[in-house]
């Protein structure tokens, strides 16, 4: 193997006698490396760091581990939580497993999932759970737990870490009055250490030396917190302070709670189990450019995703970056048609080329919280309706229109736009322009429902405009309901 005497390249030019690298380009690219390190280090943990923002948050208004907080009055801007709306009941609580099992017991007609440290999916909870929205009572087991398990009655999901979020909301009947949905939550939810040998334990096991017997008690009083009104920060950080606190994920979980694969560029970066985080001034400077770099990146693949699947049509403004990868963004989601589920085959890879693998270790949890199979589907089920209605319109579209003498002023969001039993996976997000055009509404139509979008909005702006997706083609493709808007 022979190496050119002097390189060109993006770090300058690198210079070697004989295959040796001189001392400067030894340098340059030990600090590149390095770079590449602290950069992948964010694109692949933000979902750590996002965990651990939300439970500080929720400690900072009192709520201790196996405590509830409900948004009884709903959500306003005073508590900052990743795509939180504001007309959904919001229940949420954290678990520290180190202790035991805890058991997790869910009201009726509610929608939630349990995560882990990592922002891994362990079970879902409510419609899309498996009590399916009666309720019921949910046993999260921590990682390598060798106790006592109940024969039946729970629900049971296995954690790979110690510390457990879950959330999940509730729907205001007729979108009206959240009282007494707030009440049904407070009522029926409750969260308590699981006490071994006690209810689901048979004594024949006891008679057969497989099982001890435990007391058989009333759980413990649940503590709840309101929290509509509260002053919360849940959002993870883009400074030096993202490095801190993953830090403090990887002294508090076990060492093997993450893949050994993700975590080789975190301890290369010095964040080791059982070590002090202290990197020098010439660590520090790197490891500070490549996180604004990485936050950089993560924002552009948001807000500008580089594969056109995502698209609903060719040069569309609307796009869905859940159909095509499932919720480990990886093997397609499966087809659902009326004679059952198609699944595909599993692909064996994260793609890299259009940045799948980003979007779910930095893209996705760079804006959201959570993830689950109900999240991610090519039908109308009980899951979570935001891979149906939830669309986004980039900031450059805007300014697009305000070139072309078309300022937007106002963001028109679709009513319950669905898709076909029948869309398939592969083609989903790629309806052809023909199927889905654009159209533009009158500001002034009644009986639609906008949102005002300030932040995306351009400061020319002058006059409004909207745009939605076409409804007179409900045969092909998607669908426009006319039916009011569902909480997403």
């Amino acid at each position: 193997m022979v190496t050119p005497d002097r390189v060109e390249s993006r770090l300058g030019v690198l210079e070697f006698k004989d295959g040796v690298p001189s001392k400067a380009t030894t340098e340059k690219l030990f600090d590149n490396l390095d770079f590449t390190y602290a950069y992948r280090t964010f694109m692949d943990n933000m979902r750590g760091v996002s965990i651990h923002t939300l439970r500080d948050g929720l400690r900072s208004v009192g709520v201790k581990e196996n405590e509830v907080i409900v948004f009884s009055d709903l959500m306003d801007a005073k508590s900052l939580f990743l795509t939180a709306n504001a007309d959904t009941i919001y229940v949420m609580g954290y678990l520290d497993l180190s202790k035991g099992p805890v058991v997790v017991e869910t009201p009726p007609k509610f929608l939630g999932t349990v995560q882990d440290a990592w922002f891994r999916w362990i079970v879902d909870l409510g419609l899309p759970g498996p009590d399916r929205g009666e309720g019921g009572k949910y046993l999260i087991v921590p990682p390598d737990y060798k106790g006592q398990l109940p024969d039946g009655r729970y629900f049971i999901g296995r954690a790979r870490t110690n510390t457990i979020l879950w959330f999940g909301r509730s729907f205001l009947e007729d979108h009206k009055d959240p009282k007494p949905v707030a009440e049904t939550i407070r009522k029926f939810t409750k969260v308590y250490p699981y006490e071994p040998g006690g209810v689901g334990t048979p004594i024949s096991d006891f008679l057969a030396g497989k099982a001890k017997l435990g007391r058989v008690t009333a759980p413990p009083p649940t503590v709840f917190h309101e929290g509509s009104g509260k002053v919360m920060n849940t959002l993870p950080p883009n400074d030096w302070t993202f490095y801190e606190m993953l830090n403090e994920v990887v002294q508090k979980e076990p060492a093997t709670s993450l893949d050994a694969e993700l975590m080789g560029p975190v301890a290369a970066i010095g964040i080791v189990k059982g070590e002090p985080f202290a990197p020098d001034a010439r660590m520090k400077k790197i490891m500070t450019e490549a996180l604004a770099l990485a936050n950089a990146t993560s924002r552009a693949l948001f807000m500008v995703p580089r594969d056109p699947s995502w698209f609903y049509y060719p040069n569309s403004s609307w796009f869905n970056f859940l159909f095509m990868s499932g919720y480990e963004f990886e093997t397609p989601i499966p087809e659902i048609t009326r004679e059952g589920v198609k699944p595909f085959r599993a692909t064996g890879y994260r793609t890299m080329d259009d940045a799948h693998q980003l979007l779910l270790r930095g893209h996705w949890h760079h804006a959201s919280n959570g993830d689950a199979p109900a999240w991610h589907r090519l039908a109308i089920s009980a899951g979570d309706d935001r891979c149906g209605t939830e669309l986004f319109r980039r900031r450059q579209d805007l300014q697009s229109d305000a070139a072309q003498g078309h300022p937007g002023r106002e963001l028109l969001v679709v009513h319950g736009l669905r898709q076909h039993d029948s869309l398939d996976a592969r083609h989903a997000a790629a309806l052809s322009a023909r199927r889905q055009p654009e159209r533009p509404v009158a500001s002034g139509r009644g009986g639609r429902r906008r949102l005002r979008d300030h932040l995306l909005r351009p400061d020319t702006a002058r006059r409004s405009e909207a745009r939605q997706l076409d409804t007179n083609r409900s045969e092909e493709g998607l669908v426009h309901d006319p039916a009011p808007l569902q909480p997403a």
